[in-house]
């Protein structure tokens, strides 16, 4: 299940060599520094979510997204050797941007029980922003004809948002606070209970408003923590 993978933050452009003809400002030519192939990666990632959530699967190409970002495609390809994996690198930035977030009453702080139902939260908005929406319902209609994209989205060995919540769901079992069950299948439920119904719900044309998050997430919480207490 993806979710909302904006940076609210400005980044420094890095100009590619191609973009320098005819410009007759004196600009830095050679290799990047660190912070700004970070920041050009996150350019290339930010273009190629907005397209895919707008265009679909099929319809954005790595020439579409080198175009809007305004980078060379041998910039895209030093990163990601086809469309798929740069599909899969924009997934799995949406989850460590749920898991890594801090601050606030959402910031990971706590018991472990605690710090997994902040992360839940974390997910929960995410899943009604409407760019995550676009996202979901695109993977869904094309998932027949690209099952390489359905792979991606729902494979929890490479999700770093249910590793979190796996890790997570271990800490509390060893501290008496959930039951024995696979601690793998326990995150999985508390996401399903709380984000991913939110965003199925998105997706069949029933929309979420962000301040509607967080009662529906204390409500799923009480029955997840019912089930899955310890006996």
């Amino acid at each position: 299940m993806p979710f909302h993978s904006g940076f609210p933050f400005r980044r420094k452009r890095f100009i590619e060599p191609r973009e320098m003809k005819g410009c007759k400002t004196k600009v830095r030519v050679g290799r990047p520094s660190l912070d700004e192939s970070a920041q050009l990666t996150d350019k290339v990632l930010d273009t190629a979510m907005r397209l895919f959530a707008t265009r679909g699967y099929e319809a954005t190409s790595i020439a579409a997204i080198a175009g809007d970002a305004r980078v060379g495609k041998h910039t895209i390809y030093r990163r990601y050797p086809d469309k798929a994996a740069l599909f899969r690198a924009c997934i799995e930035r949406s989850m460590l941007y749920i898991v890594e977030a801090r601050g606030g009453e959402e910031g990971e702080a706590g018991s472990a029980l605690q710090r997994l139902r902040d992360i839940v939260l974390r997910a929960a908005h995410a899943a009604v922003d409407p760019q995550m929406v676009a996202l979901y319902r695109m993977t869904v209609a094309e998932a027949i004809r690209f099952p390489e994209i359905a792979a991606i989205l729902h494979d929890p060995d490479s999700d770093p948002l249910i590793a979190r919540c796996t890790e997570l769901v271990r800490e509390a079992q060893a501290g008496g606070e959930l039951g024995p069950e696979d601690p793998a299948l326990l995150a999985e439920m508390a996401l399903e209970m709380t984000a991913g119904l939110l965003l199925q719900w998105c997706v069949t044309g029933r929309p979420v408003a962000q301040e509607e998050v967080k009662p529906w997430v204390e409500r799923s919480w009480r029955l997840f923590i019912e089930g899955a207490a310890p006996r």
